[in-house]
């Protein structure tokens, strides 16, 4: 399905068309490859991890507002409520 992703967008790029492609290198598809075949951003393996923590992090503070905000919303709710 990805390459099927990828050929689509390049062959938008023949059509004259400005596409900007950019993508992870994996073991088996390094950056000199994904240069080649017509990417213009390509991440490393220490990005992904850098991009996985930042996202890790981003979910915890995401879940101790919500936590937080849901007890706010429990002392609310104790006072009077009308429809």
């Amino acid at each position: 399905m990805l390459k099927e992703a990828e050929r689509r967008v390049l062959d938008v790029k023949e059509e004259g068309r400005s596409v900007y492609l950019g993508g992870f290198a994996m073991p088996k598809d390094p950056p000199e490859m994904l240069k080649q075949r017509g990417y213009h951003m390509v991440s490393g393996a220490i990005d992904v991890a850098m991009f996985r923590q930042a996202a890790v992090e981003d979910v915890k503070r995401f879940r101790s507002v919500g936590k937080n905000a849901a007890e706010e919303g429990e002392e609310k709710e104790d006072g009077y409520y009308s429809e």
